[in-house]
């Protein structure tokens, strides 16, 4: 209060605010390693890698190994050649993908992801881990300017709702599973401390820069914010304005060009990226509008709030200390309506599949938004911490049986599913011994427990809240069983390059193959061409060309998803007009090779058998006619595979050479189903 009224009389004693800020985030940094060594020791106990074996592994640990090799190739053609050439196309990712298009998605742009130029691959795995650590740290230091800037001026509070922001079950779940997620979770506490910058007639640099970073840090997300912060901005002038229409344009004006000013700084990567991510095949599938979500996942929402579980990727988990201050929030009446109303808009769009819909690109029903709701509630729990430690007897009352009847409610819910027991009783109980600690001296057993002192209350809150969010890791990686689908360290090295593309390589030596060619197979590993510098008919990554998932659909290659494929089937016609020179197969997998493989034996392995294309064609080859397009799409499918040997499909076409003869070798046979 001193500090905003010496600030209204024109004045700020910044060396005392300065020195205040720089002691607590050295509490801050304290505490944060403190909390990382409870919520992480199940990986650091266990000798176990931050590194999914799905996803994790397949992608985002590939596409940082790739990107560092790829950054060096750049400052060697710098260094070196003297010349900068920044490559475009690689035939490594798949048969052949934009780099920009198909990486940006995991390390392109973000700027956590740059110095792995320096990294050796040996220990990238560490380099891995610490950016994850360094992007959670971040992120609470973040929030903690966000507080400040918006005039939260205790420490404890700040520190209480940056550790329950930055430890949800979003960011949990996510350091593993999906590294980059937790970037939002830094820019959107960023986004709105330079839009308060704005409001308050300050330089808007803050909020260009940000913009620029989470632009060129990923799409998805970008678009993601963009929405939240329209929304943050709405219900923020509303308030603030209300029907002064003039002070609207005005303030809009500001924050439209400072947002335009930051777009147009990252339009190099944004508008490529952009343009793939309109036309990818995720985005041209039709989804179905829902009006509701099943009612399991409604009545799940009470125990999603504070354990780590989700449902159409909303991801809770809070502190459940959250709990209490929520509730008094709305005890009381005729205050902080700004920071109900967000509440109030983020229940509505949870409970919404449309809205989840829309802040998901109108794709499939998502609530990756959800990260803005932990902002939500780790800033209510800020806002509610000082009066949380004055509580009036009434007040305790209050939140007694709101957290009874939120108690009730959960145990209900669990008895009828099965699932949470254990984790409501535990984190709930945290929550009673919180009220417990700082009800007020009226209550009648009150004076038998001894705890006074509004700052010892404020430390045994903190560590409740450390306790809790243990606990709360606990259930989210080692009882789910999520920790046992992480890769161990012993294996992260070895593993990226002990896969069957040194078969191939050995073959190829032997071969002496030094024109273009590529290998398939039925069970390859995902992307470990992208490492080993082979081009391969296997695909895995988010974004991918649309061209490519139709023509694998009109041919009926027996394919779940157009963005991870392995090959073509066996079909020798698709595997020769691919290129493809080798085929591999497990050992243990006793199966035929596809027609016109033959066996390499001068290729000792003991883990896979590869077999050499008698039929290869090589990469550029040419027809002398032509099928349009109309009289290719009637035919079934055997003969539209056996047209391609014969003729290539043209749309449009005006040339001199004629159009193809087909001739069908394929024949109806008697069945029964």
């Amino acid at each position: 209060k001193i500090l905003y009224i010496n600030r209204k009389a024109g004045y700020v004693d910044m060396k005392h605010l300065s020195k205040n800020k720089w002691q607590y985030f050295k509490n801050y940094t304290t505490l944060f390693i403190i909390a990382s060594l409870l919520v992480f020791s199940w990986y650091f106990f266990t000798g176990t890698s931050f590194i999914w074996e799905n996803d994790g592994w397949m992608q985002h640990y590939k596409a940082l190994v790739y990107y560092s090799r790829y950054l060096r190739e750049i400052i060697y053609g710098i260094f070196y050649n003297h010349e900068l050439i920044i490559p475009a196309w690689d035939f490594n990712i798949g048969e052949g993908n934009d780099i920009l298009a198909t990486l940006h998605y995991y390390v392109i742009g973000d700027p956590f992801t740059v110095f792995s130029v320096f990294v050796p691959e040996s220990f990238m795995y560490i380099y891995y881990a610490g950016i994850i650590i360094l992007r959670i740290y971040l992120a609470g230091a973040a929030f903690s300017y966000f507080c400040f800037k918006t005039g939260r001026t205790s420490n404890y509070a700040v520190m209480a709702g940056s550790l329950t922001y930055i430890f949800c079950y979003w960011v949990t779940i996510n350091v593993v599973r999906h590294p980059y997620f937790l970037n939002p979770v830094i820019y959107l506490p960023l986004l709105l401390t330079g839009l308060e910058k704005i409001l308050q007639k300050e330089r808007p640099y803050l909020f260009i820069i940000t913009v620029f970073l989470s632009a060129i840090s990923n799409f998805y997300f970008f678009y993601i914010l963009v929405l939240l912060t329209i929304i943050y901005v709405v219900i923020r002038l509303l308030i603030l304005y209300k029907k002064d229409w003039i002070k609207w344009i005005n303030m809009l004006w500001r924050i439209t060009l400072a947002s335009l000013t930051g777009v147009m700084m990252a339009a190099v990567i944004v508008l490529p990226v952009c343009y793939v991510f309109l036309n990818d095949t995720r985005m041209s599938t039709e989804n179905i509008y829902k009006l509701a979500y099943p009612i399991s996942y409604y009545s799940q929402l009470p125990v999603m709030f504070i354990t780590g579980n989700s449902m159409y990727w909303l991801c809770m988990g809070y502190a459940s200390l959250v709990l209490p201050a929520i509730f008094l929030l709305f005890y009381k009446h005729h205050k902080y309506l700004l920071i109900k109303t967000f509440f109030i808009t983020s229940i509505i769009i949870m409970i919404v599949p449309f809205l989840g819909q829309v802040l998901n690109g109108f794709s499939y029903v998502a609530n990756r938004w959800s990260f803005a709701f932990a902002l939500v509630c780790a800033y209510i729990l800020t806002l509610m911490w000082p009066h949380l430690m004055c509580l009036k007897p009434k007040e305790t009352r209050w939140l007694f049986t709101c957290l009874s009847f939120y108690f009730l409610i959960c145990l209900v819910v669990c008895f009828i599913t099965g699932h949470g027991k254990t984790n409501i009783f535990g984190v709930l109980f945290i929550a009673y011994i919180f009220v417990i600690i700082i009800m007020p001296a009226a209550i009648p057993f009150k004076n038998k427990i001894k705890i006074s002192g509004r700052k010892r209350k404020q430390k045994l809150a903190i560590a409740l809240i450390l306790v809790n969010i243990f606990g709360n890791s606990y259930c989210s990686n080692v009882s789910s069983g999520y920790i046992r689908e992480c890769k161990k360290l012993s294996e992260v090295h070895n593993e990226l390059e002990e896969n069957e593309t040194q078969t191939v390589l050995k073959a190829a030596g032997l071969d002496n193959a030094n024109s273009f060619f590529r290998y398939s197979g039925e069970e390859l590993t995902k992307n470990a061409n992208i490492i080993a510098g082979v081009s391969s008919t296997q695909y895995f990554w988010s974004l991918s060309n649309p061209h490519a998932a139709g023509f694998r659909r009109k041919l009926e290659l027996r394919e779940t998803s157009a963005y991870n494929y392995n090959g073509y089937d066996g079909r020798t016609t698709l595997l020769a007009l691919s290129s493809v020179l080798y085929y591999v197969q497990p050992d243990q997998k006793k199966r035929s090779a596809p027609y016109g493989f033959e066996k390499i034996e001068s290729v000792p392995d003991k883990h896979y058998q590869i077999y050499r294309n008698k039929y290869v064609l090589p990469f550029g080859y040419t027809y002398d006619s032509y099928i349009m397009p109309e009289k290719w799409e009637k035919l079934n499918t055997a003969d539209k595979q056996d047209a391609l040997l014969q003729g290539t499909v043209i749309e449009n076409y005006n040339g001199n050479i004629p159009e193809t003869d087909i001739k069908s070798t394929s024949k109806d046979i008697n069945y029964k189903i």
